[in-house]
């Protein structure tokens, strides 16, 4: 705890006082079809420590895109995902 930084979104007693993180879930993220959420973990200052994007489902589009001309996909892809 040299940072003075928590580790996880649990209070923590440590040597040097009380440290807090604070953790912000968005769950689910409604602009995606299917399941994702986000996690923001606020340290003790207010400052953003980590963040954390999941989105379990597998779409798979990306590969069907490799080796094509790049003219060709704005054709393609708008048409698949609105993301």
């Amino acid at each position: 705890m040299d940072s003075g930084l928590c580790q996880n979104d649990k209070s923590i007693d440590n040597l040097k006082g009380v440290c807090r993180m604070v953790k912000i879930s968005i769950d689910p993220i409604t602009r995606l079809e299917g399941h994702g959420k986000i996690e923001i973990f606020l340290n003790s200052d207010g400052d953003v420590q980590n963040t954390y994007l999941q989105i379990p489902e597998l779409r798979g589009f990306e590969k069907f895109c490799e080796g094509r001309p790049v003219e060709e996909l704005p054709r393609i892809v708008p048409r698949i995902c609105g993301v």
